[in-house]
């Protein structure tokens, strides 16, 4: 396979743009789109109306696609965001959870790959990101994550998403990411 992160707008305005596309790639995959903080920006509010350009698009051309991101802590909506600091932990875990559900029910059977949770380490090797989001959430929550993924589209192969993997001049990386699979295999996360 051979894919491309999308943004909507150009499959709309752009021929040439839409040609490469369909000559280059066999896998597609929404840039931000699908992103949380891009799809409910109002509470209870939510709309794949961009996504769904990319889908229609990637459909009518027989090219899959994927996923991208459902846990991210860079892109949140701003009610989510705006909570961090006083949110119990539990009450987190819940709209998270709700989150996830909704968002892979809504496109089940459309994806051949969930990005399930994007970036939860840091890129020098030193463990969790040291940000709010994933200090609430935890690796027990991340496992589960997986486990509401393959619940909600059992057909889905179930992804962690990163950068730079295997880059840095240490490689300290390399080490923190396979003993979090490790982690996340112990807690019984369906990771593929």
């Amino acid at each position: 396979l051979y894919g491309a992160a999308l943004r909507w707008q150009p499959i709309q305005k752009d021929a040439n743009y839409r040609a490469a596309i369909i000559r280059e790639c066999t896998i597609v995959v929404p840039e931000n789109d699908l992103k949380w903080g891009n799809v409910e920006r109002a509470q209870g509010q939510v709309d794949y109306k961009f996504a769904e350009v990319i889908w229609r698009f990637a459909s009518a051309n027989s090219i899959k696609m994927r996923g991208h991101a459902l846990l991210w802590h860079r892109v949140l909506p701003q009610f989510i965001a705006s909570e961090l600091s006083s949110i119990t932990p539990a009450t987190f875990r819940q709209q998270v959870a709700k989150h996830i559900e909704d968002e892979v029910t809504a496109w089940k059977g459309r994806l051949v790959h969930w990005d399930v949770v994007n970036e939860f380490l840091d890129e020098h090797g030193n463990g969790t990101r040291d940000v709010p989001f994933w200090k609430l959430l935890g690796r027990d929550f991340v496992a589960d994550a997986f486990k509401i993924v393959k619940d909600k589209d059992a057909n889905t192969l179930r992804v962690y998403n990163d950068y730079g993997f295997g880059f840095s001049r240490a490689g300290r990386e390399v080490g923190s990411h396979l003993r979090l699979l490790d982690d996340l295999a112990q807690l019984g996360a369906p990771v593929d």
